[in-house]
């Protein structure tokens, strides 16, 4: 059986004049182009340079050296409160010193360890020396304390030469 040919399509009539012409078909909207996926920035190498180094590079003479940063050490709390007690023996109780020095040797560590040492540990140990050698007297232990320029609550030098008694 062969096929038909197509009737020709009938062409559309206007029934009045005041029919408007049907609206053409609006254009599908466009596909957005997806955003390209982020380029992760690369990570800077860490890197110090001496003084030197860095004023022979300025003025054109020599060249840079990269030298390895060495690596913070996390202290656990028995070596942290040997080193601070060293340091506060050293220092007369000079928490801001203690902590100076232990950040200057490179350890990562909180600041409310060393200040706990102080009180808890260092102090009661040099007011019971001192009190051992002045026989017990806690003005001259005050004194001492004093001329050393360490400073300490009185009330807590108090509690201490009484408990020595």
């Amino acid at each position: 059986a062969a096929e038909a040919p197509a009737a020709p399509e009938a062409p559309k009539v206007r029934l009045a004049a005041h029919d408007p012409e049907p609206a053409p078909a609006p254009a599908p909207a466009p596909v957005p182009e997806p955003e390209p996926a982020p380029v992760p920035e690369a990570a800077p190498e860490p890197a110090l340079v001496s003084a030197a180094a860095a004023r022979s590079e300025m003025n054109g003479h020599g060249t840079v050296t990269t030298v390895e940063e060495p690596a913070a050490s996390t202290l656990d709390a028995e070596t942290l409160r040997a080193l601070a007690r060293e340091i506060l023996e050293r220092t007369n109780g000079d928490t801001a010193a203690a902590i100076a020095e232990i950040r200057a040797q490179g350890h990562v560590f909180d600041e409310t360890e060393v200040v706990w040492v102080r009180e808890k540990i260092w102090f009661p140990y040099a007011v019971y020396r001192l009190l051992a050698k002045h026989d017990g007297d806690g003005t001259l232990v005050a004194r001492e304390l004093i001329d050393q320029g360490v400073e300490y609550d009185p009330v807590k030098l108090d509690e201490l030469v009484r408990s020595w008694q």
